[in-house]
């Protein structure tokens, strides 16, 4: 990569799931209302956030925000960023074992396990 534009580009490519023969081992995600106080939070209405924990170690995050409804969209609108590479466990042995740890935790904070 020679350019900041393109370091740029490549942080913000979607991942994909099934990438190198790669699996879901773990999903978990939560939902937040907006929060009117907030000047990043005056549109939207709700917040999704989604982990996936992979076979390869990796983990991504996806956004979902819904946008409350305007003049342009009077029924809202959504937008679905696409997962992202988050965090790179694979240089532990034993990342399954740290998953299971971290999926434990997450869902006493107030995360839904979706799969595993």
């Amino acid at each position: 990569m020679n350019n900041l534009a393109e370091d740029v580009l490549y942080l913000y490519e979607m991942a994909k799931l099934s990438a190198r023969g790669r699996y879901e081992l773990y999903r978990v995600e939560k939902v937040t209302k907006g929060d009117p106080h907030k000047s990043e939070d005056v549109d939207i209405d709700y917040r999704k956030i989604v982990y996936s924990f992979m076979s390869d170690g990796h983990v991504l995050r996806k956004l979902i925000v819904r946008q409350k409804p305007s003049s342009f969209y009077p029924k809202g609108e959504t937008k679905d960023f696409g997962f992202k590479d988050f965090k790179n466990f694979s240089k532990f042995p034993d990342f399954e074992k740290r998953f299971e740890l971290v999926v434990k935790d997450m869902k006493s904070k107030g995360f839904t396990s979706v799969k595993g």
